[in-house]
């Protein structure tokens, strides 16, 4: 059946390909994983954002991501300062560690982007792409 298939291989696509970033992330010697990668990217767009927001960017509870801002600030990428305005709430910064990462994580999503699609034409890709994005839009209209 077109609709399991279609859930089943997205799925798989999805799974394999965070696995095979984290064991790309792990060979080249950085003890972070997709999810963590996830966040540090939206504070390298944008840093000095609330817990909420980093939530929201990526689509995880706020639960999932007080763990992972807690793993990245034990291993000093980031750091929580309070809010002036709201003293309950806390903003998310990276430190001078999480900013050098920049670079060379993102050399080794491109490179794993590049394994993923090893042998794909452009054009399948394109139309893959605009398939995908079609599937989105559909499922997020109210």
């Amino acid at each position: 059946m077109k609709d399991k298939a279609l859930g089943m291989l997205l799925n798989q696509g999805d799974r394999l390909l965070i696995k095979r970033l984290n064991r790309n992330f792990a060979k080249s010697g950085y003890s972070v994983s997709q999810e963590q990668w996830l966040l540090l990217r939206q504070l390298w767009e944008k840093d000095g954002v609330k817990q909420q927001v980093l939530a929201d960017a990526v689509g995880k509870d706020k639960v999932n991501i007080t763990k992972l801002v807690d793993s990245l600030e034990k291993r000093k990428m980031v750091k929580r300062v309070n809010d002036k305005v709201d003293r309950r709430a806390k903003k998310i910064y990276l430190t001078e560690q999480g900013k050098a990462l920049k670079d060379e994580l993102n050399a080794i999503v491109d490179q794993t982007f590049n394994e993923a699609l090893d042998g794909v034409a452009d054009k399948d890709y394109k139309s893959f792409e605009k398939v995908v994005v079609s599937i989105i839009e559909n499922l997020t209209k109210e």
